[in-house]
């Protein structure tokens, strides 16, 4: 159930408790009528304590996912372009390296790749690459490996590509 889902159950479990309660306190209601009154509200009033232990719940998770994303916030390595500010143009890229200028942005390996070592059971594993540049005559690289279920982190690498003078054209 959506927490959406569950608010509206809850207003419109409120909104019929209420009502409930005007009609069985009013005068004009018999004994009986009040019992079967009281059943029916109370029953209600267990399906919200429900929903409300549902929502709890569900702002728990909340809670618990926003500060495992500010974790990995506070852990992640920023790119040289999140370093700029806002207001800043990106550096006008080399000339010798512009021949590479395809290459730029984020690429994710799609299927997962598969890993062997002598010492180590075959494996899985996907890898991003994330090439950049900050307008010197190379490009920057890093290379991050993660598991493709846990995306726990396997293996990264970092540097620099360079054209050898005179190679381009």
């Amino acid at each position: 159930m959506s927490i959406n889902e569950v608010i509206l159950s809850a207003s419109g479990a409120c909104k019929l408790i209420d009502s409930l309660h005007s009609y069985c306190f009013s005068s004009r209601q018999n004994k009986s009528q009040v019992c079967c009154l009281r059943e029916q509200v109370e029953k209600k009033n267990g399906e919200l304590k429900s929903l409300r232990q549902r929502v709890s719940r569900s702002d728990s998770q909340v809670r618990k996912l926003q500060e495992k994303l500010d974790e990995l916030r506070r852990v992640s390595v920023p790119y040289p372009s999140s370093l700029l500010s806002p207001s800043r143009e990106p550096p006008k890229m080399n000339p010798v390296v512009e021949p590479l200028s395809w290459m730029l942005g984020t690429w994710l390996s799609d299927p997962p790749g598969a890993g062997t070592y002598p010492t180590l059971q075959p494996f899985q594993y996907l890898e991003e690459v994330h090439i950049s540049h900050v307008g010197q005559p190379m490009l920057n690289f890093s290379f991050n490996s993660f598991h493709p279920d846990t995306r726990k982190p396997m293996h990264r690498e970092c540097g620099f590509i360079r054209l050898k003078p005179g190679s381009s054209g």
